[in-house]
């Protein structure tokens, strides 16, 4: 996940919509495969003051990780934070609780990513532009219909 998109005050409810529905699919997704818990990798290079959620956001947020999926993360990589992201992390850090904090790593230039990754996700996954292997794009219309096919067989399986 990249953050570095400006999120307009009226797609508050939409992004918190979105942030379950995203959980609620990688978690059936990780179920089927039988991994319990999730790594996250979210490159920061581009946020600042003027793109990141508001504080109200970012609460409610980790509100629902910490209440609706408390065991689902493994780890969740920060890679390249600028400085002014210490601000907001400062924060809202008291907010974790201990065991959700222990799971955040930092990982600050670009050589440090490749050697943090590399115990934690599965390089040939992720993105070059991102420190892995993979080479290409992310395709919103492959996830898109990914997701749809994921709904549908949901769906069947609960009629059934």
């Amino acid at each position: 996940m990249r953050l570095r998109n400006k999120m307009a005050p009226s797609d508050v409810e939409h992004q918190l919509k979105f942030l379950v529905y995203t959980l609620e699919r990688a978690s059936e997704l990780a179920d089927q495969s039988g991994v319990k818990k999730m790594s996250w990798l979210l490159e920061m290079d581009g946020y600042s003051p003027k793109n990141s959620p508001p504080f109200a956001v970012t609460k409610q947020s980790i509100n629902v990780l910490q209440s609706h999926y408390p065991e689902r993360l493994g780890h969740a990589v920060l890679a390249k934070p600028p400085c002014i992201f210490n601000l907001a992390w400062n924060a809202f850090y008291p907010f974790l609780d201990r065991d959700t904090r222990d799971k955040i790593v930092f990982v600050r230039s670009g050589a440090d990513v490749v050697k943090s990754l590399k115990g934690i996700l599965d390089l040939s996954s992720i993105d070059r532009t991102m420190g892995g292997c993979r080479n290409g794009e992310f395709d919103l219309a492959q996830y898109r219909e990914r997701m749809i096919k994921l709904q549908s067989q949901q769906q069947s399986a609960s009629q059934s």
